[in-house]
This record gives C-alpha cells, sequence and structure tokens, in this order.
C-alpha cells in the first residue's frame, strides 16, 4: 500500500514539475512567434528609410509580391514539373489497375501539366540578354530546346489520352502509348528544369533580374 501511494505521489509530482516547465515553453514559444512578425515590420521599415529607391528586383517585404520578381517564370514553372512526372505515374500505375477513375485523374493532371508548361514556356518565358557568356547561351539553347519538346510531348499525350478515354474506351495499347509519351515529356521536363537550374544557380542568368531583358512584353 505504501509502495502504491509512493508512485502515486511521485506521479503527481512529476505531472506537476514538467507542466511548469511546458508552461515556461509554451510562452517563450509564444512570445518568440508573435514577436517574429513585428522584428520584420521593423527590418523592413529600416531598409525602406535606409535604400528609399529600391528597383524592381530588390524587395525589403518579407512576402515579394510578384511585380517585385523580374519573371514570373520561376513561380509557375515547378507545377508543370511536378503535375507531368505525376502524370506518367498515375498512367503507368492505371496499366496494372485498369480504373475508370483512375483514368480521370490522369486526364486532369495531364490537361493542367500541359496548360503550366505552356504558360511557362510561352507566356512567362524570360529572355536573355545578348551579354551571356558563349557557354551559358548554348546551355539557354537546350534548355528551350527541351522545354518545347516539354510542351509538344505532353500536348500529343493529351490528344491521345481524349481519344482512348472518351473514345476507345481505354483501350490497352493506347494507353501504353500514352504512358510512352508520358514518359518522354517527364524526360524531356526534367531535362529542361537541369538546365533552367544550371542557369540560374551556375550561370547566373536570373538573380535579381541579371542578364534579362525587362522590357520584353513576355
Amino acid at each position: 500500500m505504501k509502495a502504491l501511494f509512493s508512485i502515486f505521489f511521485l506521479s503527481i509530482l512529476s505531472l506537476a514539475v514538467f507542466a511548469h516547465g511546458k508552461e515556461k515553453h509554451e510562452k517563450k514559444n509564444q512570445d518568440s512567434v508573435t514577436s517574429a512578425p513585428e522584428k520584420a515590420h521593423q527590418h523592413e521599415a529600416s531598409l525602406e528609410k535606409e535604400n528609399p529607391d529600391t528597383s524592381y528586383h530588390h524587395t525589403t517585404k518579407t512576402r515579394a509580391s510578384f511585380s517585385d520578381f523580374p519573371s514570373l517564370h520561376p513561380l509557375v514553372v515547378h507545377f508543370p514539373i511536378v503535375l507531368l512526372l505525376v502524370a506518367f505515374i498515375l498512367q503507368a500505375v492505371s496499366l496494372l489497375f485498369f480504373r475508370e477513375q483512375l483514368s480521370w485523374v490522369v486526364l486532369m493532371t495531364l490537361a493542367f501539366g500541359f496548360l503550366g508548361a505552356t504558360f511557362a514556356g510561352k507566356y512567362v518565358h524570360p529572355h536573355a540578354t545578348d551579354a551571356i557568356s558563349d557557354h551559358a547561351a548554348l546551355v539557354l539553347v537546350e534548355h528551350e530546346y527541351y522545354a518545347s519538346l516539354t510542351i509538344w510531348l505532353s500536348g500529343a499525350a493529351l490528344l491521345f489520352k481524349i481519344i482512348s478515354h472518351f473514345f476507345l474506351k481505354r483501350k490497352l495499347w493506347t494507353e501504353i502509348l500514352v504512358a510512352f509519351i508520358l514518359l518522354g515529356a517527364s524526360a524531356c521536363v526534367s531535362t529542361a528544369g537541369h538546365h533552367g537550374a544550371q542557369l540560374v544557380h551556375i550561370e547566373g542568368i536570373g538573380i535579381q533580374g541579371n542578364f534579362l531583358e525587362t522590357d520584353h512584353k513576355h
């Protein structure tokens, strides 16, 4: 009986100690969370006072607006990359699990991936100036080549997927054809993304708008 009482007393004591420590910890976290935005705004205000004439590619905000970016391409291009890769994986899975619902998911994912690739490659595609190096120009040519292939292949995959889903009632051979075309589109979008990362992080193109034509319409 004494042993049970001792265990009970120690349990109550430990709960009180841990609860007190947790209260301090939560209070500390709450203070740090609430003070972080205030510190950020104070930092922004001080930077704006020091640098009142900030250019379009330099912002003192912690969350930049669309107009602060020299190009919207980096904000858009990641969506088709993910969507096309997911569409290929789902299409490959659908060959093993022949379900109409899964075919609908592939169709919608592929459609948004194609639209995203078209928008990123045609309408918000940045144009480099003539000041880039010869090597960077070669990388840029390959980047645009694989980006263009991505649009064409994803468009072809979408066309055949529509035919297969609505007209041929998901014939196996058409579904296999769509999977192979999507495989090519996935390889091209991955290669284009690799070249894009090389242009930014190795060649230095696009960082704070460097080597980009800022007055281009798209």
